[in-house]
């Protein structure tokens, strides 16, 4: 038996997420300001793309429904969620005592604001990351200029890690004319303290991303759709944008006298086909190679598989399945950094060079 939804919220729908039964609005209420999202593919891959290590203090940024922040007390002392929209927050809290969680913590507030001078083991979040001219949805969008709030919170939240901590954000960002898909993200985290995984699973032309973000207007209103789509592309081009990139990144405290940055690419999330690296460029010398056409989710294995041969290592009694998986004893490795690949895919392997902030030590 679900508990009631309190009066103030209204009729809410409710999935399963990993186990856990987790309410948000309906698709009515989409249009509201304050409307709270569920599961979607994004959070799904961020689940599953989490490091479930234990830890004693997680930070989810941004909660919306709550579903990083309940997935992450299965495997802390202490979760703080935090996010602006209280309604977000009323509905994280139904969700918690609907699974009967008590170690999560509920905090309203701009980003890092109620959690200043705190530590985390680990800091997880799924961003209002779509870059747009609106400000309609606090859901999806930042209300600030472009990619500005995900590079702000690349730039901060490493302040917030203990040493050996992790972060793990998805994100949008522009590549534009000045700017390869990896310069942007690099210049963010460089000399933080952390070191950084870029995984970039897709970049999309700036018409193709505005359709995929009003696919549901065009058969509800396609004049306002085609407005939609209209006033989108001519920001973009007004901001020099020629390509937006999806992806996530995962930084790690190291103190050390250089960190350094991995970047790499996944087939789009749609794709069927296993994980290569692109070798091809559609423009010469840019790095902004296009991703395949696309045609079913493409379906990451969780964290400890997915990091598995990089970032977990196991003692010498540490068994196996059959099916070759590491067993529960694994813990975190510092020494098997960077890694030299992940999911299928292969980093380059930088060498140390006195000029750059980002070589291996």
């Amino acid at each position: 038996m679900h508990p009631a939804s309190p009066p103030e919220l209204g009729p809410l729908r409710r999935e399963t997420v990993d186990g856990l039964e987790i309410a948000s609005d309906r698709a009515e209420r989409e249009h509201e300001t304050d409307f709270v999202l569920g599961a979607g593919p994004a959070s799904r891959l961020l689940a599953r793309l989490t490091i479930r290590r234990h830890a004693s203090a997680v930070l989810d940024l941004g909660t919306g429904s709550g579903v990083q922040a309940l997935l992450a007390s299965r495997h802390a002392d202490r979760v703080v969620a935090v996010d602006v929209n209280s309604r977000a927050l009323a509905v994280g809290e139904l969700n918690a005592r609907s699974n009967g969680i008590v170690n999560v913590e509920w905090r309203e507030g701009s980003w890092l604001e109620p959690v200043r001078g705190e530590r985390f083991d680990l800091v997880i979040s799924n961003p209002p990351y779509v870059i747009s001219p609106d400000s309609n949805h606090s859901y999806r969008d930042s209300g600030e200029h472009m990619d500005a709030l995900v590079l702000r919170l690349l730039g901060e939240v490493p302040r917030m890690l203990e040493e050996g901590g992790f972060a793990q954000v998805l994100c949008n960002w522009v590549v534009g004319a000045d700017r390869d898909w990896r310069s942007t993200i690099e210049t963010a985290v460089s000399e933080r303290g952390c070191d950084a995984i870029l995984i970039r699973y897709s970049l999309e032309e700036p018409a193709a991303y505005a359709e995929r973000w009003h696919e549901r207007l065009a058969n509800v209103d396609p004049h306002a759709h085609k407005e939609a789509i209209d006033r989108w592309v001519a920001h973009y081009a007004d901001n020099g944008v020629e390509a937006l990139a999806f992806g996530i990144v995962v930084l790690r405290r190291r103190q050390a006298e250089r960190n350094w940055f991995a970047p790499s690419s996944l087939p789009g999330l749609r794709t069927t086909r296993p994980a290569t690296t692109f070798s091809g460029c559609s423009k010469a010398g840019t790095g902004c190679e296009m991703p395949p056409t696309v045609t079913s989710p493409w379906r990451p294995p969780p964290a400890a598989e997915f990091f598995g041969a990089s970032i977990w290592r196991t003692g010498s009694s540490a068994s196996r399945s059959r099916r070759g998986r590491m067993s529960a004893s694994r813990r975190v490795s510092t020494s098997v950094w960077p890694p030299r690949s992940l999911g299928g895919i292969r980093f380059p392997q930088p060498t140390p060079n006195a000029s750059s902030a980002w070589a291996c030590s």
